[in-house]
């Protein structure tokens, strides 16, 4: 697996983070140093380390305030370090649902391309079938609701859950429908259902 643009960078950063670390306890080591160098010599009487003692000591105050700067541009607290640590996790907890839910979009996406064409060569063959009684009819039919049966869980996310899937045929003769190609979770519900009568539904 290659290597991420932070990756490359980490290479640069941990050295540098080497460097920043031993030049603020140099920097405030030096700085602490002076100044208390500077105020004894601003009592001596020496006359060459009277003269000295007022830039030694403002030399340990600027070592100390660059040594802040590090601080303050390169170093975190406690919390600004925990609250980025939780933003990063809101951050990557969101990126990880969306994550999901293209995956989610993919092989529904996919499923449904794959129904499709199955389901278009389907219809080719019944238009090209010079012959298409009802037989044939109920066998496209079955054909038909044995794709969607295949696919129910990818495309319905229908799992163990009970399932009907069923094509019904309208009986000019009955007034009713019938069943014509019908799949059910559970087989056994499927027995003695009849057709569905529209003059009892009215």
């Amino acid at each position: 697996m290659g290597k991420s643009s932070s990756d490359h960078l980490l290479d640069y950063i941990r050295p540098l983070a080497r460097v920043l670390k031993a030049a603020r306890l140099i920097t405030s080591a030096l700085g602490v140093v002076a100044i208390a160098v500077g105020q004894t010599w601003m009592t001596s009487q020496t006359v060459w380390q009277n003269e000295w003692a007022s830039f030694i000591f403002w030399c340990g105050v600027g070592a100390i305030v660059v040594t802040g700067f590090i601080l303050l541009f390169f170093e975190k607290d406690s919390a600004s370090l925990l609250l980025d640590l939780h933003d990063s996790e809101v951050l990557i907890s969101d990126q990880s649902d969306h994550i999901r839910y293209l995956e989610r979009r993919e092989e529904i996406l996919l499923s449904w391309q794959s129904v499709t064409k199955l389901l278009a060569e389907l219809l080719d063959q019944a238009l090209t079938d010079s012959d298409l009684n009802p037989e044939k009819k109920k066998i496209f039919y079955t054909a038909v609701v044995e794709i969607l049966a295949d696919y129910k869980f990818s495309l319905f996310r229908i799992a163990d859950e009970y399932c009907n899937i069923s094509i019904y045929e309208h009986s000019a003769e009955t007034e009713s429908l019938g069943c014509t190609a019908c799949y059910r979770s559970r087989p056994s519900d499927a027995l003695g259902s009849g057709p569905i009568d529209f003059r009892l539904a009215a």
